[in-house]
């Protein structure tokens, strides 16, 4: 088995290797890492970026054909090594841990990573739902507030873009590049409520974060804006999934459906490579 960088393959050789959410950065060659090759085809793929002295993992995958081979680990120890002679210290990643995605924890714990996951609430409605609690709540009579991050002139959108970064932990641009994208509230180009969505598929919208540093109003105007917004594109029994990973989100939720009866689990890592085992 050869590991083979990015550097020396076609972009069409590995793009679909990758997620649609990176292959933007791939094709600009922003993206480290490469492809696992085995009898002349290649059957998995590790990207990544440096962040700080760390080298984050962003994406890992193998072919359903090709896995239980030992690929994965292989990818990620060809990965691990590229990283150390760039001059990082270590790794980091971050991933949803539902479904089969589960399955990576013990991967990388076999890998010696110790990952930590932490658990959110999770709500799942259709749009019709959320539309119509919204209205009974009275949203639908606080008017609209808020703008879609992409619908920003610059330098509004740059300076946005990084306020946005910064409260999600991503990439500045990475809901930007996905639809439906991301509402704020602005004061002085502050922002003061932020509302992160992305397309799953196109029966399930995202809800990633909510969150508000002004009031209340601002809030429910925020959520009235991206309600209208999405009944306008989207089927009624469109699923929304809403993480609940902050308070407002939260309070938001329960006051429109009461408790949640779902958990979202998030595993991640950021660990030096001395103390790996």
């Amino acid at each position: 088995m050869l590991f083979k960088n990015f550097e020396s393959l076609p972009f069409e050789e590995v793009e679909e290797l990758i997620p649609a959410e990176y292959r933007k950065m791939l094709a600009k060659r922003e993206l480290y890492g490469g492809a696992a090759n085995f009898v002349f085809e290649n059957v998995g793929a590790i990207a990544w970026k440096p962040d700080g002295d760390m080298g984050e993992i962003l994406s890992l995958y193998v072919l359903p054909e090709a896995r239980r081979l030992g690929v994965g680990a292989f990818l990620l120890q060809s990965a691990v090594r590229d990283m150390q002679k760039k001059g990082c210290k270590g790794v980091s990643f971050k991933y949803n841990e539902n479904d089969e995605r589960a399955l990576l924890t013990p991967f990388f714990n076999d890998n010696g990573f110790e990952t930590d996951v932490t658990s959110f609430p999770l709500g799942k409605k259709s749009l019709s739902e959320v539309k119509e609690a919204a209205n009974k709540k009275g949203l639908d009579k606080v008017g609209e507030t808020g703008t879609l991050v992409y619908d920003l002139t610059n330098p509004t959108r740059a300076e946005v873009r990084k306020e946005i970064g910064r409260i999600s932990g991503e990439e500045p641009d990475v809901y930007d590049r996905q639809w439906p994208g991301t509402y704020v509230v602005l004061e002085d180009n502050g922002v003061k409520a932020a509302a992160f969505l992305r397309e799953e598929s196109k029966v399930v919208i995202s809800l990633d974060y909510l969150v508000n540093n002004g009031s209340p109003k601002d809030l429910a105007g925020l959520m009235g804006t991206v309600v209208n917004r999405l009944t306008g594109h989207y089927e009624p029994e469109t699923s929304v999934e809403m993480l609940l990973a902050t308070e407002h989100g939260e309070k938001l939720y329960e006051g429109l459906f009461g408790k949640p009866e779902e958990t979202f689990n998030v595993a991640s890592c950021h660990q030096a490579f001395s103390e790996m085992i």
